[in-house]
């Protein structure tokens, strides 16, 4: 049953990542470099869209990490990633304003 609850969890993500359940199609967020080695930075496309908090998941759905963004944060947002293993990871960025979006980066070496 565990398995289940990952495979949708992963599904979900999926769909969130390739911008079905978008709310416009406009990114607010978008993640460079990427592939990332060391780390990643989170830039804003708008200054109407600051976010709150951001989570990174595995590519079955395991959050690997956490971030809670102060109010005053900066531009970009640096995220570590150096202990990270390779593979693929989502980056969902949660916004004070209720809004999810989630990017999809490579981390290598």
């Amino acid at each position: 049953m565990k398995a289940v609850y990952r495979y949708i969890a992963f599904l979900f993500f999926v769909l969130l990542a390739t911008g079905v359940f978008a709310q416009d199609n406009k990114p607010a967020f978008r993640v460079a470099p990427n592939p990332a080695d060391d780390y990643i930075e989170l830039f804003f496309e708008s200054d109407n869209t600051t976010p709150s908090a951001i989570r990174v998941f595995d590519l079955i759905g395991n959050q690997v990490s956490s971030i809670t963004v102060p109010a005053n944060n900066t531009h970009p947002i640096k995220i570590e990633t150096a202990t990270l293993k390779p593979g693929v990871y989502f980056l969902s960025v949660y916004t004070s304003s209720g809004r999810i979006e989630t990017l999809k980066f490579l981390k290598v070496r």
